[in-house]
């Protein structure tokens, strides 16, 4: 009788030469293939032979050939952005807000809102997140939608512009370093997302966004900010956070991000009435009314709307640092008259300042729905 061996062989194509062969002289055996690759389709095909003259015996034949799908590596776990509120649909919450920032409901790249600043002289305003605990020296990855208008640099401030930082700190609160993310941007530009991974600094345990207008004017929104950590980031490629404050500028100054570190030139902070309106009016199709209050800087504004009936629909008190707007201080706060409909309202502010007279008017708005 003949010998007779018995073979498995293994390729991805079955019209194509085995990869691997598999040999045994007993019938029932299993067999290993080695070095098989994630997510590939194998074509498995079994016969046996004449191991001296590598006939194939019809007579002996295996079953017909199969096909094996290698599954894979189960796939990491989703990222979780660790930003709270980063698309500002639940307007400020989660952030620090400057005098110059504001809420923009009109213009956002996704969902219905993004954070807005704008100066009308060259200065520094900045929006902070909230500190975000994170690890030492280990992987992260950060990314912006950053849109802009009209932003030019002061002249004598060669770093100036739209930036967005991420700030390390220590457990003690006291910050190590920090990562540029978006440097420098001027002029006008639509939205451009922008994103960079950072290895976190040895004894790193909080990190915080600044989002800023630095030594510039001009008008620039923030959206969908997000920043997970990230297992694909080689901490040994990237080293530790390198900041080049020479080209880059400083911003050791962005301690406390709640109010504006530059006046406007010539901006009179005396506490008098100027121009108080609402804008637009009438609001139509949607768009939020506001109203502008020019008083030079007040302890506090408190803006009251009321229907035609009298009766009393959003009340809200300003405090701290106004807009500079067109090089004077004015205070300006978007309604929400979403429950109110189409109709006329009547407004009241009154500015408050300690040791002088109130200052108090009244007027009308049209909401057209």
């Amino acid at each position: 009788m003949d010998p007779i061996e018995y073979v498995l062989a293994l390729s991805t194509d079955p019209a194509s030469a085995p990869l691997q062969e598999n040999t045994t002289a007993a019938f029932n055996h299993s067999f290993d293939f080695s070095g098989l690759l994630p997510d590939t389709t194998y074509f498995i095909s079994g016969y046996a032979r004449n191991p001296v003259t590598s006939a194939v015996s019809p007579a002996a034949a295996l079953a017909s050939t199969v096909t094996a799908a290698i599954p894979g590596a189960p796939p990491p776990p989703p990222a979780v952005n660790l930003v709270t509120n980063p698309g500002f649909e639940e307007g400020e919450s989660g952030w620090h807000f400057p005098a110059a920032a504001f809420i923009d409901e009109e213009v956002r790249h996704g969902g219905q809102k993004s954070a807005a600043l704008r100066r009308a002289f060259p200065g520094r305003s900045f929006i902070a997140s909230e500190k975000i605990s994170v690890d030492p020296h280990a992987g992260y990855t950060a990314s912006i939608w950053v849109r802009r208008e009209a932003v030019h640099k002061n002249i004598q401030d060669e770093s100036g512009g739209v930036r967005v930082l991420v700030q390390w700190f220590n457990q003690s609160g006291e910050k190590i370093t920090r990562s540029a993310l978006v440097r420098n941007l001027l002029a006008t530009s639509d939205w451009t997302q922008f994103e960079a991974s950072f290895a976190s600094p040895e004894g790193a345990a909080q990190a915080r966004f600044v989002l800023s207008m630095y030594g510039a004017k001009g008008k620039a929104w923030f959206d969908e900010v997000e920043f997970f950590k990230d297992v694909t980031v080689s901490t040994s490629a990237l080293g530790e956070p390198v900041f080049d404050a020479q080209a880059f500028g400083n911003d050791d100054d962005v301690q406390d991000p709640d109010e504006d570190s530059l006046a406007a030139p010539g901006a009179d902070p005396t506490f008098r009435q100027g121009e108080i309106y609402s804008f637009p009016n009438p609001a139509k199709r949607g768009r939020k009314p506001a109203l502008h209050v020019e008083c030079g800087i007040a302890d506090s504004v408190e803006i009251r709307v009321y229907n035609i009936t009298g009766e009393l629909v959003s009340e809200v008190r300003l405090d701290g640092i106004p807009h500079i707007i067109d090089g004077k201080y004015a205070y300006e706060h978007p309604l929400d008259l979403s429950g109110g409909g189409s109709g006329v309202y009547l407004y009241s502010v009154a500015a408050r300042k300690a040791g002088e007279q109130d200052i108090r008017i009244r007027g009308k708005m049209a909401v057209i729905q």
